[in-house]
C-alpha cells in the first residue's frame, strides 16, 4: 500500500453521540460493544460509522483516554442516556492530515501517526535544499482520531489529525 498524506480532510456528520472512556486496550473490542449497546439500548439507531480519538499517550496501553463517537439516525431524545453521554447534533472537524493504514493494531497505528507527525513536523533542510523546500509548518490542534473499516475482506484504517498554520 502507498505511504501517502492527503491534505484538507474532515469529519462532518450529523447526529453523532460520543463518550470519553479510560480504558485498558486489552479491552477495547468489549468498550466499543458496550457503548454501542448503551446507545441502542436508549432506542437510538446505530449506522455503520463508528469512530474514536485517543486523547492521551498509550505507553503501557492501560489507561488510555478515548473518545468513541457513533453516528445515529435519530436527533436528541432528552434523558435517555447518561449525563457521560454527549449528542452532537453536528460534530465537525476541519483542516486536517490524513494517512491511511492497512490493518487495526497498535503496530500500524503507530507508523501512521508516525508518518502524519513527520508530515506535519518535517526535519529542516540543510545546505542547498533549504533554498528550494518549503516547510509546511503546521502545528496539531486535536487528538488523532481513528476510524477502522472493512474493504474487500481487508481492513484499513484512516487516521487523522486536525492542524493549523503556525
Amino acid at each position: 500500500m502507498e505511504k501517502t498524506i492527503g491534505t484538507l480532510q474532515d469529519l462532518q456528520y450529523r447526529n453523532v453521540i460520543s463518550k470519553y472512556l479510560r480504558i485498558n486496550l486489552i479491552n477495547l473490542a468489549d468498550n466499543i460493544e458496550q457503548f454501542l449497546k448503551d446507545i441502542t439500548d436508549a432506542g437510538y439507531t446505530v449506522t455503520e460509522l463508528f469512530f474514536y480519538s485517543i486523547n492521551s499517550p498509550i505507553n503501557d496501553g492501560t489507561d488510555v483516554l478515548m473518545e468513541f463517537f457513533v453516528q445515529v439516525i435519530e436527533d436528541y431524545k432528552k434523558e435517555v442516556l447518561s449525563s457521560d453521554f454527549h449528542y452532537h447534533s453536528h460534530f465537525q472537524v476541519l483542516d486536517m492530515v490524513a494517512t491511511r493504514i492497512e490493518g487495526d493494531s497498535i503496530e500500524s497505528f503507530g507508523d501512521g501517526i508516525e508518518r502524519l507527525e513527520e508530515f506535519i513536523t518535517p526535519q529542516k533542510p540543510r545546505g542547498l535544499l533549504k533554498f528550494f523546500t518549503k516547510s509546511q509548518k503546521l502545528i496539531e490542534r486535536t487528538p488523532p482520531f481513528f476510524l477502522t473499516y472493512r474493504t474487500d475482506d481487508k481492513v484499513y484504517t484512516d487516521i487523522m489529525i486536525g492542524v493549523q498554520q503556525e
